[in-house]
């Protein structure tokens, strides 16, 4: 099925969105393209989440498009400022050193000054303009760009590394000359395109990313527009419901602050809560550029997202991992993003639990974790590096583990002992191991400080988070072959090829052998531990520490095995690219260029085979993922109408619709602006005598009376009147089976006398409240053809007793509490509470109807 035009087009507008800014930053601040593209979304993520957190820093509302775009260009001015001082400080330590040169006074001055390392000041030269696609270690094969520009100091010598030129060629007379000649020489224009959008090395990891997305961008595209109401369809779960009110919530009322959600989520109190935004940021920036409904912008951010970043990440940790320009390298960067699409257990379950923004999140931690290896070589993509960190954590802050984690692991094994500069002897290696890890600690520093508000912030609600918890009941062996086979919850239904894990397994071996790396089969190893501990803890000690991560995971095994699943796929990469590799040399070993070209040839072929594979193995996770909760068990098409007749209601939008959040009605804040009490679960939960809780647990005593008089306000009133309640919209069953039916709403509210039954068709009733109304507004609610379904009739004031004259009779009453509330408030809890829910049970099957199905 070909994707709709209209959906084709509203997505490519929101990828534009995601990707530009990120994009134009990055490359301001020094990196060169291909680099500032991978890196672009995450970055996004952070400038969006930061600018979110700075607007709200006041009681303003101030997350205005105009708002945003000034913002941006003036991050876009403090990028290029960096480079800008990046490149001053690099000149400035090159002419030292030249002027060191020419003042010196004896020959033992002269190691500490030439030689084929720079230091570590020059090695700021890994700059801007020379920005590189990859930077290893310094080893034969590394692809460290140039630090030098002509007539500077510092030359690039053939492994790449800075060096200072000889003394001797420096006065020659003649050296202005030849640096004219050398100007156009191929050597030193390749020196400027190592890195660039020129460098072909790029080309096959490009390619492998670009498929990686087709197969799960245009297969999620094409499954969404299957569903009813396609792309504007409403994904029927808790966490979707959450974001897309939350969007709602910046594009209508300008606030995207993640420290003041609370003004969205807590009513009543207006209680500070924080909720990481970034994901909700950048979504929410797109919709008022795109001019997309907030609904429509929720759906194609699910898919989009991750379905940019995974690829990439699988990309770019396979080419850090494997340290290496080489044809090897290339081919397993290519397959990676390719088969890490196939693998149900990340993209697709992500999906299907509406975990969206983790999911990103997670998705984003490979380009974070190359970024923040590569800035020890490469020092000005540390403002990069922090943005994207920023960016990683504002969207969920559980990523922190998932990137901290594997890098704290390769300075370990990999960083220290081999630094990305040269060093001549103890001291100079370690003045080059101190100052490479002090630009690393930097940057993580600075991303760390930048997010800290909001984490402090954060940290007081950290105890929901950490009580989450999804054990198995199984043994310990079959914990481990369920993490392994990356069977966890939702993905056991999918078979998994058996070769996978054995050409992972295969994979890690070679690239201990190939690179003697072995950062990322340690960060296998803990995450799969991790994994394993939330499926069946172990015994303590051990499953504390390894709690202390997956706590920021809720737990879970269906979040926890996302690290096993991209470092599974970039295993099997390595394999395929390494066997590749193997066959080259063994068939053309005398003919090394030759080898390179059937390397790439096998690669190539490999992934022809793998595409119709992998985009088999996702149609029916496809499906499962995307369309599976497109139901209407909570909003269906009775719901959508009735919020379309409740938008046209007198003061619909002037108070607050209430009702119960089990059954899905916070949803028509998100579709019809609709200012519904609650946007999403009952939580946290208040006090009995709080007004929220009044409304909920006794909305029949609406105009009850109180003190044995029927027109005295009870507490019930007075909570209506504070929290301005105008309607309450009832519309069972529940979303979860364990969730009892508000039986007060469904039964008690066609009996209260404070409330007027308006409007009723299938499951949905609409009940007004009357002292939020005039009867000539309740009238005109109820007027014959208004109600897709008859309503009872009304009590007349004649039958009340209260009709002042003959024409008063037949009128109908709308009873309204005209006594404050004086005195203590008495008790809710009505003698005839037990016989009244019993014969609310009796007749709940008999009364409560059928849901209308999509």
């Amino acid at each position: 099925m070909l994707i709709t035009d209209t959906t084709m087009h509203a997505a490519f507008a929101m990828l534009l969105v995601f990707v530009v800014p990120g994009l134009v930053i990055n490359w301001m601040s020094g990196l060169k393209l291909p680099w500032a593209l991978t890196a672009s979304v995450p970055v996004s993520l952070g400038v969006l989440g930061f600018i979110g957190w700075l607007s709200g820093l006041d009681d303003s509302q101030n997350f205005t498009r105009d708002h945003v775009v000034i913002a941006l260009v003036m991050c876009a001015v403090l990028a290029l400022l960096w480079r800008w001082m990046v490149y001053a400080l690099y000149r400035w330590r090159a002419r030292r050193r030249h002027d060191r040169q020419h003042t010196a006074l004896s020959p033992p001055e002269l190691p500490e000054t030439t030689g084929n390392d720079a230091g570590p000041g020059e090695k700021l030269a890994a700059f801007a303009e020379h920005d590189e696609v990859t930077v290893d270690s310094a080893s034969s094969t590394a692809d460290a760009g140039p630090a030098a520009q002509p007539g500077s100091a510092v030359a690039v010598d053939a492994s790449g590394s800075a060096s200072a030129p000889n003394e001797e060629a420096s006065i020659d007379p003649s050296a202005s000359r030849r640096r004219w000649k050398d100007m156009w020489s191929p050597s030193h224009w390749s020196a400027y395109v190592t890195g660039s959008i020129g460098d072909p090395v790029w080309v096959i990891p490009a390619a492998g990313v670009l498929v990686g997305m087709w197969l799960m961008i245009i297969r999620a595209l094409e499954t969404l527009d299957r569903a009813r109401y396609g792309v504007e369809s409403i994904y029927q779960g808790w966490d979707v419901q959450w974001h897309a009110n939350e969007v709602t919530f910046i594009v209508r009322d300008h606030v995207a602050s993640a420290t003041r959600m609370g003004e969205l989520m807590n009513q009543e109190t207006q209680l500070p809560m924080y909720y990481p935004s970034a994901w909700h940021d950048l979504t929410g920036f797109a919709a008022m550029i795109t001019g997309l409904d907030p609904v429509v912008a929720v759906n194609l951010a699910g898919i989009i997202l991750p379905g940019v970043l995974l690829p990439c990440s699988a990309a770019a940790l396979t080419w850090r991992l494997c340290d290496s320009r080489s044809m090897t390298a290339q081919v397993a960067a290519g397959l990676a993003p390719i088969i890490v699409a196939g693998i149900p257990a990340f993209y697709w379950v992500g999906m299907y639990v509406g975990a969206w923004p983790y999911l990103a999140a997670i998705a984003a931690a490979g380009i974070v974790i190359a970024l923040l290896i590569s800035v020890t070589a490469a020092p000005v993509r540390a403002f990069a590096a922090c943005w994207a960190f920023v960016g990683a954590v504002q969207t969920h802050p559980s990523a922190v583990t998932v990137i901290v984690v594997p890098v704290v692991l390769w300075w370990l094994t990999r960083g220290l002992w081999k630094p990305a500069h040269r060093s001549i002897g103890f001291r100079h290696g370690l003045r080059v191991r101190l100052w490479e890890t002090a630009v690393l600690a930097a940057t993580g520093l600075v991303g760390s400080m930048l997010v800290m508000p909001q984490i402090l912030a954060g940290m007081q609600q950290s105890g929901e988070v950490e009580s989450f918890e999804a054990t198995e009941d199984v043994t310990r062996a079959e914990a481990w072959a369920m993490a392994a086979k990356l069977a966890t919850r939702h993905a056991e239904v999918y078979e998994l090829v058996p070769m996978l894990w054995w050409s992972a397994l295969a994979g890690a071996i070679m690239l201990l052998v190939w690179r003697r790396s072995i950062f990322g089969q340690l960060t296998y190893l803990l995450s799969l531990a991790v994994c394993v501990n939330a499926i069946l803890p172990f015994d303590a000690p051990l499953s504390s520490w390894l709690s202390a991560i997956g706590s920021l995971h809720y737990n879970t095994p269906h979040r926890l095995i996302m690290p096993v699943v991209l470092l599974t796929a970039i295993g099997s990469a390595l394999c395929i690219a390494g066997t590749a590799a193997v066959i080259a040399w063994l068939l053309l070993r005398r003919f090394p260029r030759l080898q390179v070209a059937l390397i790439g040839l096998l690669g190539l072929g490999t992934g022809v085979l793998l595409y119709p594979a992998v985009s088999a193995a996702t149609a029916e996770p496809a499906e499962f993922a995307i369309n599976h909760d497109r139901n209407g068990r909570m909003v269906d098409t009775t719901d959508l109408q009735a919020f379309d007749w409740l938008m046209k209601q007198p003061h619909a939008f002037d108070g607050h619709i209430f009702g119960d959040p089990a059954d899905g009605m916070g949803w028509m804040y998100a579709t019809n602006g609709l200012p519904s009490f609650f946007r999403h679960y009952l939580w946290p939960v208040l006090p009995e005598q709080a007004d929220t809780s009044l409304l909920y647990w006794y909305p029949d005593k609406l105009g009850v009376g109180n003190f044995d008089d029927p027109d005295m306000a009870n507490a019930v009133d007075e909570a209506a009147a504070r929290q301005n309640i105008t309607f309450y919209y009832v519309s069972p069953p529940t979303f979860w089976a364990f969730q009892e039916p508000a039986l007060e709403m469904i039964l008690g509210l066609w009996e209260t006398p404070g409330v007027t039954p308006v409007y009723k068709d299938k499951q949905v009733s609409i009940f007004a409240v009357n002292a939020a109304f005039t009867d000539a507004e309740l009238i005109a609610m109820r007027k014959p053809g208004n109600s897709p379904e008859p309503l009872p009739p009304l009590v007349t004031k004649g039958e009340m007793g209260v009709a002042n004259s003959q024409a008063e009779i037949n009128e109908p009453y709308f009873h309204r509490p005209t006594t404050p509330l004086t005195g203590n408030a008495e008790s809710f809890v009505n003698e005839r509470e037990q016989q009244v829910r019993a014969t609310y049970d009796q007749l709940w099957h008999a009364e409560l109807p059928e849901e209308a199905t999509e």
